[in-house]
């Protein structure tokens, strides 16, 4: 299984996240972003999941550690997130089929 990590991202911290991103070592992994309210964040913060090469993954932790937290249930939200994309993956094969 590859490296992953979760990030907790506060609503005034999203530009942050974005630079963060942006890095050239963690802009190589596998993003999913998405709004934090549904997974019990609060209104206007956002999830970050990472997932890949276990330095890119590190190299994302560092650089998110300065403003964003880590949740503690990584495995259940990673098998939630996983299970959601792969959904809006079957549903758009669904209609292109």
């Amino acid at each position: 299984m590859a490296a992953f990590a979760v990030f907790e991202v506060p609503g005034k911290e999203i530009p942050k996240g974005t630079q963060a991103l942006n890095d050239d070592q963690v802009s190589r992994l596998t993003i999913i972003v998405k709004d934090g309210h549904p997974y019990g964040l609060p209104s206007g913060a956002q999830l970050v999941f990472v997932e890949g090469n276990e330095h890119q993954v590190k190299r994302a932790e560092e650089l998110f550690s300065a403003f964003a937290t880590k949740p503690k249930n990584q495995d259940a939200l990673r098998a939630q997130l996983m299970k959601e994309e792969d959904e809006a993956a079957g549903g758009v094969g669904f209609i292109f089929g």
